[in-house]
């Protein structure tokens, strides 16, 4: 038998999904020195089901981000994940676009408030969306399947049903803490969510709309010995006896 032989513009996968966020101007220094984490809990879900994920900052590591964006080729990644914002609507357009002028397909995805573009995006709560994206595109499986995501079939826009919010906050993995020396190292604290969703309705905010978009939308709080957990971890602190 023949084996099949690897395109010449493929090698040999760094890591399974490759989680971005792009540098903004200098000026804005430490107001974005913090940790995103959005991108720290998707990876902490694609280590606990086995997949490896790698984050590169580019509010803390902005030459690292340019250095990768530049060398990114075919067979790298799986997927690369962007969150979107108004903010950096531009400019994560403007590196898709450059990938994709060099001839890379790796499927990307958007994720957050804002997701508007590339080859699909996670709409609401990113975990188990982002997971189950990951395994079919490993099995190179149809996405029809994945709920929570709206993608490109050829020339048409799908919308799969949305994925219900975690219920049960304290089932998720602790956020991956990948930049938390160089969040240390600006300046800045660790962030913790202690919980997700709103009861208010401001005219002016997404976050109501963007929770009760899918089901089981409403505040969920998680639970003291949770968010307890969770503040020791980040902070380095132990406990001794």
């Amino acid at each position: 038998m023949i084996e099949p032989q690897p395109s010449p513009d493929v090698r040999a996968r760094v890591a399974d999904a490759l989680l971005l966020r792009p540098h903004g101007r200098r000026i804005e220094g430490r107001l974005f020195a913090m940790e995103q984490l959005g991108l720290a809990y998707l990876a902490a879900a694609c280590r606990k089901e086995g997949f490896s994920a790698r984050i590169i900052d580019g509010c803390l590591q902005p030459d690292e981000y340019d250095r990768e964006i530049a060398g990114l080729k075919n067979g790298d990644y799986s997927v690369i994940g962007y969150p979107l914002y108004s903010e950096n609507l531009k400019r994560v357009s403007t590196d898709v676009l450059e990938l994709r002028g060099r001839g890379v397909s790796t499927h990307i995805t958007v994720g957050n408030h804002l997701p508007t573009l590339c080859a699909s995006a996670i709409r609401g709560e990113g975990e188990g969306t982002f997971v189950d994206l990951l395994r079919r595109l490993r099995a190179d499986c149809i996405l029809s399947g994945v709920e929570g995501i709206t993608y490109r079939d050829e020339s048409e826009i799908k919308a799969n049903s949305a994925r219900p919010n975690v219920s049960d906050l304290d089932t998720l993995p602790f956020p991956a803490r990948d930049t938390l020396e160089l969040v240390l190292a600006a300046g800045n604290v660790p962030l913790i969510y202690s919980s997700r969703g709103c009861n208010a309705r401001c005219d002016f905010c997404s976050v109501h709309k963007f929770f009760n978009a899918s089901p089981a939308g409403a505040w969920r709080g998680r639970s003291r010995d949770g968010d307890i957990a969770e503040g020791f971890r980040s902070s380095g602190v132990r406990f001794r006896g």
